[in-house]
């Protein structure tokens, strides 16, 4: 989250009052790896933090947002009883969608779930020389989306291969 309760470099399990909370859910620790990982890019927003900045240009933000995440036009992750949406993703101070993002998003969700998808990103990748994906769609988009055109294809054919192998 870029702001409010989790800034980026504060810890998880530090509350206001600076006592130890408990971290015993498995996504709080995945969350702390993507907090790490995406504070160069931006970090990471609760819907409600992406919607408040739409209210000045949108006329129903809340429901853009959500059509958004339905259509898997954006990224999000769950944490909680909440959504994250890392910011990469979105142009300021209008909070339009990059549509190479968009679509790489939506290529790859076809195959994989949100949570995989948003390690992909931040993960060094073979296809693309080493790069994390998350650099390279957004300096060269289309070799961003090829190289998630890529996994996506390796991806389906081992899940044809194993489907064969039962």
């Amino acid at each position: 989250m870029n702001r409010g309760a989790y800034p980026p470099h504060r810890h998880l399990d530090d509350d206001a009052s600076g006592d130890i909370l408990p971290m015993r859910l498995r996504s709080d620790f995945v969350l702390g790896a993507f907090m790490n990982a995406y504070v160069s890019h931006g970090g990471l927003a609760t819907s409600s933090e992406i919607v408040h900045p739409l209210r000045s240009f949108w006329c129903q933000p809340l429901s853009m947002v959500a059509t958004w995440i339905v259509h898997r036009r954006v990224l999000s992750l769950p944490w909680r009883s909440q959504l994250l949406l890392p910011l990469f993703q979105f142009v300021r101070p209008r909070m339009t969608l990059l549509p190479e993002v968009s679509a790489l998003v939506s290529k790859l969700g076809d195959c994989m779930e949100d949570e995989s998808v948003a390690s992909w990103l931040v993960t060094p990748n073979a296809w693309l020389r080493s790069e994390l994906p998350i650099d390279v769609v957004l300096s060269d988009p289309e070799v961003g989306i090829e190289g998630a055109d890529h996994d996506r294809l390796v991806l389906i054919d081992r899940r044809v291969h194993l489907g064969r192998a039962h």
